[in-house]
């Protein structure tokens, strides 16, 4: 990336990613880790662990989340 941003020629290392395969990707790794995140999800929990999570706690929470509607909306 920071070689595009220069201008430099990025073609070698672009054909370099196309020849991985799909699970050496970056791609696929976020594929990977989205799958295990919603493995274990349940809507009857959110609501018990808001209510019960302390100030702190909550903003904690909202810090690590704030920006990945948008980064999943990105993917």
């Amino acid at each position: 990336m920071k070689a595009e941003i220069q201008g430099h020629d990025i073609t070698p290392q672009v054909e370099e990613i196309a020849a991985l395969p799909l699970e050496k990707r970056y791609i696929w790794r976020i594929a990977s880790a989205l799958k295990w995140g919603f493995a274990d999800f349940d809507s009857v929990y959110v609501p018990v662990d808001r209510e019960t999570l302390s100030d702190e706690d909550l903003g904690k929470v909202v810090d690590l989340l704030r920006f990945r509607p948008m980064q999943l909306a990105c993917f």
